[in-house]
């Protein structure tokens, strides 16, 4: 009998017809170097040792060294910052206690300072992180790189350096999103009309004193150009969810393919019956395929099938290998996203808490309350939108494109073939039951649209609070209306009782009451 030249179906075995698995030569593929981490890492002394092939010289060493001394002038303003600015603000707030203040917040005035410290500790952490796991970041990019290669030649064209493409951009938003609120910072600590850049700012209880100027410059520096930096290596981590996303995407792209395949639609609704070994007869065989020509033999069930069984033994390797390469990057750069994450959320919770404790001074301008006003809103809309949901949603598209392989898995094993092809099949439902593929956040937060609806949420019911515990004193809040139907009915209650009580003692001394009456 001659050997079928004809792949069932056929478009959905060309996308595997370069690959390895099958006994052919892949696609060539080099490992790019487009992401944003991979220059910044080449700058800082971190290059790729495995690409290079040589040691590392004195130029790496000097700028590596000077990369260290950055981090430590950066972590050591943090400190000086952070424990002046706390100090002076209880210090204040103790102050104007003793005047008898009645309308100084502590918890306003931590909140509106906490904002920045956390994204300053935040870029401080990512970038002494990702320097520690350089190396790994060179490693993923390449298997991503060989992975990618493993795809057809006319994927590959519309898919080959999307992750890199998709961090640039990913990038090149950060960045004006960073300058944004770098400027509203800036304008909102020496007033819209920068008439504070020569008044002085005490760094107490440090026996220094800058001008406000000298700290915008300090906050550029040291503040600012780390934010810059931090964003490049979390773009560069969302590319590489983007790249695994798009991996996921075409195993289920095929999944599908085969599913809805016309061939395999004739198997399932034709010939069920009749498929039930695989030594069938010729006349089976011939009835299972259209012949092309008059001339062609039959073909007997198991040559049907076992480019099939090749296909789906292909997918399910592809399909592994992308899982283990996200789980790789959950866990070399979970402290990262983890840090990003939690840091983002207490710099949103700042923002949100000094727009409702927010009071202007009775001699404040109009125009600058209308600024900080609008500063604030930018601030905490842009915390809630971009650094936490839309930043990460590359991750979360790739944990809803795993959870459909299932379906489309369970949806091809409709289709009637040999064990062989049966056993795959089980195989792949076995490994995609229960599984959970998704890049999670120092093992405790994996990216979802849960996750994003969480902190959204949670950041809505921190201000609903601590609106009510501020102007709780006051009438139209929530707590103020609960509290007085509660002091109604406290008071009806006690009403009520002291009316019984002298209706009974009125009863009891009616006629005593009357003769003191006439006595007097």
């Amino acid at each position: 009998m001659r050997q079928s030249t004809m792949a069932v179906p056929g478009s959905f075995l060309q996308a595997f017809s370069h690959d390895p698995w099958l006994g052919q030569q892949p696609v060539s593929c080099q490992c790019t170097s487009w992401y944003p981490a991979s220059y910044l890492l080449s700058l800082i002394g971190c290059p790729d040792r495995a690409a290079a092939k040589a040691r590392c010289c004195w130029g790496q060493r000097l700028r590596h060294l000077l990369f260290c001394l950055f981090l430590a002038v950066t972590l050591a303003w943090f400190l000086v910052f952070t424990f002046s600015t706390y100090y002076q603000t209880i210090g204040q707030h103790a102050q104007q206690q003793a005047k008898g203040a009645t309308d100084s917040s502590l918890i306003i005035r931590i909140l509106d300072d906490i904002s920045w410290v956390c994204i300053m500790l935040r870029n401080a952490l990512i970038l002494l992180l990702a320097s520690r796991s350089a190396q790994i970041f060179h490693h993923l990019t390449f298997q991503l790189s060989k992975l990618s290669a493993s795809l057809h030649a006319k994927r590959l064209s519309s898919a080959k350096n999307a992750g890199a493409r998709y961090a640039m951009g990913h990038f090149v938003v950060s960045l004006m999103a960073v300058i944004m609120t770098s400027l509203l910072c800036l304008t909102y600590w020496n007033r819209p009309n920068y008439s504070q850049l020569y008044t002085s700012w005490p760094l107490d209880p440090f026996p220094i004193s800058l001008q406000y100027w000298q700290v915008s410059l300090l906050m550029i520096f040291l503040c600012f150009l780390p934010f810059v930096l931090a964003q490049s290596i979390l773009s560069s981590l969302v590319g590489l969810g983007h790249d695994a996303f798009i991996l996921m995407k075409n195993v289920n792209h095929s999944l599908g393919e085969a599913a809805k395949d016309k061939s395999i639609s004739r198997q399932i609704l034709g010939r069920t019956d009749h498929l039930q070994d695989c030594n069938l007869s010729s006349e089976s065989g011939s009835s299972s395929v259209a012949a092309s020509s008059g001339t062609e033999e039959p073909r007997s069930e198991c040559d049907v099938h076992q480019p099939m069984e090749q296909a789906v033994g292909q997918l399910r390797f592809q399909h592994f290998k992308i899982c283990r390469l996200v789980e790789e990057i959950s866990q070399s750069f979970s402290g990262i996203l983890l840090t990003a994450l939690m840091a983002d959320l207490m710099s949103a919770v700042g923002f949100v808490g000094v727009i409702i404790g927010y009071k202007s001074s009775p001699r404040a301008q109009p125009m600058m309350v209308l600024f900080d006003r609008a500063y604030q809103g930018i601030a905490a809309l842009l915390w809630m939108v971009f650094f936490l949901c839309a930043q990460y949603w590359p991750f979360v598209k790739l944990h809803e494109e795993a959870e459909t392989t299932y379906h489309l898995v369970h949806k091809l094993s409709l289709v009637n073939g040999n064990r062989m092809h049966q056993r795959e099949i089980t195989h792949f439902l076995l490994a995609t039951k229960d599984a959970h593929v998704g890049v999670i956040a120092g093992k405790l937060f994996l990216f979802s649209r849960n996750l994003c609806a969480t902190m959204v949420s949670f950041l809505c019911s921190f201000g609903v609070i601590l609106y009510e515990l501020l102007h709780k004193d006051q009438s139209g809040g929530l707590a103020s209306i609960i509290e007085s139907a509660e002091l109604g009915h406290r008071l009806n209650g006690t009403l009520n009782s002291s009316l019984l009580l002298a209706l009974q003692h009125a009863n009891t001394s009616s006629s005593s009451g009357r003769h003191g009456s006439m006595e007097l």
